[in-house]
């Protein structure tokens, strides 16, 4: 037997959604982030290849993610939603939206995939809350579900994945003020 390591790189899928012009929800919230906190934030452009690389990697993962999980859940409960406009001129695209018959009251899901330890949950993960909380506001929804596979677990060997599910409920106040918070910091940026 003949063993061989080919050098190939990954057959890269990622590129931004095809998305409309203008300001979408994560471009307010990646701002937002790298102004809050800097230390946590990378900067694409001042990466070499090699590290590039790796980034685009770990975003293929979470898009391969997004797309099992919206043909998984979408046939049960959750299907997908276009992306949409609000008044404000901000696209919002939820992973899926459950549209609950009874009471009307409808759930966002989201779903993500990430190097954090499990530890962290998506409450402890501010970024995440002002996007599902957005969402939540736009959809009619007081209740959001994280599907959340944590790559690496609790950091402790083996380092075996964790899938980890989580119901955040909100108030509409909480929602409103995350909104507003988001429109005020993107009109201060000139973005809106």
């Amino acid at each position: 037997m003949n063993e061989v390591k080919i050098t190939e790189q990954f057959p890269f899928q990622f590129k931004k959604v095809d998305r409309p012009d203008g300001v979408h929800l994560s471009d307010i919230i990646k701002l937002l982030t790298k102004e809050l906190f800097p230390k946590d934030f990378y900067d694409e452009a001042k990466l070499g290849a090699a590290e590039y690389a790796r980034v685009r990697l770990q975003w293929e993962l979470g898009l391969v993610w997004e797309d099992v999980l919206s043909a998984g859940l979408g046939n049960r409960y959750a299907p997908r939603w276009e992306p949409r406009q609000t008044k404000e001129g901000i696209w919002l695209s939820p992973d899926g939206i459950e549209i609950v018959q009874n009471d009307g009251v409808n759930v966002v899901h989201e779903y993500k995939l990430t190097s954090l330890k499990s530890d962290k949950t998506p409450k402890a993960v501010i970024r995440w809350m002002w996007q599902v909380k957005s969402y939540c506001l736009h959809f009619g929804a007081m209740e959001a579900v994280f599907h959340v596979l944590y790559t690496r677990g609790n950091y402790q060997p083996p380092f075996t994945p964790q899938y980890e599910v989580y119901k955040e409920t909100f108030t509409p106040q909480e929602l409103i003020e995350n909104w507003q918070m988001l429109v005020n910091y993107a009109k201060s940026k000139g973005m809106l």
